[in-house]
């Protein structure tokens, strides 16, 4: 055989291996925080997946659009047109959250693609220190449709998770358990939260950030018991909209449950704030009637005596609920608030607020009153058309120059960088359901801060002492007010249960707590079990910590290292803990410490501890 001939041959049985390999592109680590490696297979259908180190964190999970009509289809068939990269810095402050003053470097690789039919696609990438994101890009103008996302989380096999069944309002308990094993088939809600490995972690939490108002808020689907791959669902599909189109970031938080807990990052994947002048927007505690008492938002001399409450404690608000539309004394109980230092928010149905012309007239009316906030209810859904409302809701405010709080409501993905007079939001099973059940557990309380409340402001309503079937101790109650973050801190229970012997240590924390801090330490803790949290509003620091069981069965010991956040120097500490020896009750102790010393901390089962540190 000649060698040209030996040659041709020889390229032959090596053709199949000589085919270019599909392109990849890597997003490498910044500041140490995860990597996404990014891939096209053969078919021209995109996969992505993110690492921690050695570790990882999401494997190799597909991505993809399809469009109604002819040049829809993104899932299959891109071609690869081209790549941009960039690192940046983003500098913002929060009115209220877990840390007032904001440092990010980010990552950011943008790929564009098109398909078959020359439409264009880009998949913008992004990292920080504590998390990487995802979006879509439709660029050009025109109408589209979206009939689904390919998007999915694919996990291996017995991955430790936490998820939140399908609610409409974000309202259930956190189930645990390994996935492909312990979780029924069915929808899921964000946040999601996995453990990789042993105690320390790598641990994740995926979720979304700015969502835009013409798009619809995303959750989870399984699709069998013994599958460990959780899809994308989108509600009342398909989403309608006209190009150019920007879908929410797909966000994974990675790392220890400290980077998890103290992360920002949900916010700094927001756009910049839409008002500079944020002099009028305060964080602050609020006065609330309608959890001791649901008829008294009825009643005008009942809303005085909260007013008065809130103004003995120094707290900024009085929320008046649902009830007060049937009378006519609102002005008059605004004239009663003012003088005392007590702001008046006020309760509405979103139905009555779900045209401009409703918001104009209702609005401008209260406005007119005097009122200085709003508390919106019972949207409970997820749907494209639901979303442009929340976008409206938050704009319309803005312009009012009201404060404003969403209840019956979507989990927050980070808006309040934008709009920072959205103060808080539910989505959340909170402490109004112990008006009907027990279903607020201590170990429920014990997963929401590496949860919902790891993700945005969380209107869960604490410290109610009077629930009868509170499982939870008064110290426990007490500390939801350092655990749980909420720009505005609604203290459901009433004037007289706070006053009365058993709890009436509870007024020097009232008087005294935060509810915006400027710096958040987590200390220790796993879900489900133990939490302990440090907040520091100037230069005090506020210690939280609750406990789902007994913490110390077996004769162990909760130790807490105070150089995790007082680093030394000597320090006044103001103790509010359980009563020793009784079944329920509070007791304060002032003691001096040294900020370099490790404490015993004394918790009883399902307990908790609140301390305060002034230099």
């Amino acid at each position: 055989m000649s060698k040209p001939r030996q040659m041709t041959l020889l390229f032959l049985l090596l053709a199949p291996f000589l085919r270019a390999a599909p392109p990849t592109w890597s997003l490498d680590p910044t500041e140490g925080g995860p990597a996404v490696r990014v891939r096209l297979d053969e078919t021209g259908s995109l996969w992505w997946k993110v690492l921690l180190g050695k570790k990882t964190i999401l494997p190799e999970s597909p991505l993809g659009l399809l469009l109604a009509g002819r040049g829809g289809d993104f899932l299959q068939g891109l071609v690869f047109e081209g790549e941009s990269r960039r690192s940046f810095t983003e500098d913002f402050t929060l009115a209220s959250g877990k840390r007032r003053k904001n440092h990010y470097r980010f990552g950011e690789l943008s790929l564009a693609f098109h398909n078959q039919a020359g439409k264009k696609l880009v998949v913008l990438f992004r990292n920080a220190r504590d998390g990487a994101a995802f979006r879509y890009l439709l660029p050009g103008k025109g109408k589209f449709m979206l009939e689904r996302e390919k998007t999915a989380f694919f996990f291996s096999p017995g991955t430790r998770a936490w998820m939140q069944g399908w609610r409409r309002n974000y309202e259930n308990l956190f189930q645990e358990g390994l996935l492909g094993k312990d979780f029924d088939p069915g929808r899921y809600v964000f946040p999601l939260l996995v453990k990789y490995g042993e105690s320390a972690g790598p641990w994740a939490l995926f979720t979304e950030a700015d969502l835009p108002g013409n798009y619809a808020a995303a959750t989870l689907a399984l699709l069998s018991r013994n599958t460990s791959r959780l899809g994308i669902h989108l509600p009342a599909l398909p989403v309608r909209g006209s190009r150019p189109l920007a879908t929410p970031w797909r966000v994974v938080l990675a790392g220890s449950l400290k980077d998890l807990v103290q992360s920002t990052l949900v916010e700094a994947l927001n756009p910049p704030a839409e008002t500079k002048d944020t002099s009028w927007i305060h964080p602050g505690k609020c006065a609330w009637s309608w959890w001791s008492a649901s008829k008294s938002p009825h009643s005008l001399a009942r809303q005085k005596d909260f007013v008065d409450f809130a103004a003995s404690l120094g707290w900024r608000y009085c929320l008046v609920d649902e009830g007060w539309k049937k009378h006519d004394w609102v002005p008059e109980l605004v004239r009663y608030a003012k003088p005392k230092g007590v702001g008046i928010i006020l309760w509405s149905r979103w139905t009555d607020l779900d045209t401009p012309e409703k918001r104009e007239k209702e609005l401008s009316l209260w406005k007119s009153w005097g009122i200085v906030g709003i508390k919106v209810d019972f949207m409970d859904c997820d749907s494209q058309e639901m979303m442009a409302f929340y976008e409206a809701m938050r704009k319309a405010a803005l312009d009012k120059k009201l404060v404003l709080n969403f209840h019956g409501a979507t989990l927050p993905k980070g808006e309040r960088r934008r709009f920072p007079n959205l103060l808080t939001q539910e989505g959340v099973l909170g402490a109004e359901h112990y008006k009907w059940s027990s279903r607020p557990t201590p170990r429920h309380n014990c997963i929401l801060p590496f949860t919902r409340n790891a993700v945005g402001p969380m209107d869960y309503t604490p410290i109610t002492f009077s629930a009868k079937t509170r499982k939870t101790t008064a110290a426990h109650e007490l500390a939801l007010g350092v655990v749980f973050e909420s720009g505005i801190q609604h203290f459901a229970d009433s004037p007289e249960t706070y006053r009365s012997a058993p709890y009436k240590a509870c007024l020097d924390f009232f008087r005294q707590v935060p509810t915006a801090w400027d710096e958040t330490r987590f200390l220790g803790g796993y879900p489900g079990k133990l939490v302990m949290l440090a907040r520091r509003k100037g230069k005090r620091w506020f210690l939280g910590v609750i406990a789902a069981g007994d913490p110390t069965r077996g004769g162990k010991k909760i130790r807490l290292a105070l150089s995790g956040f007082l680093g030394g120097g000597t320090w006044k500490a103001e103790a509010f803990r359980d009563r020793p020896g009784k079944k329920d009750g509070l007791v304060r102790e002032t003691s001096t410490v040294q900020g370099d010393s490790v404490l015993d901390l004394p918790l009883k089962k399902n307990g908790g501890l609140v301390m305060i540190f002034t230099p």
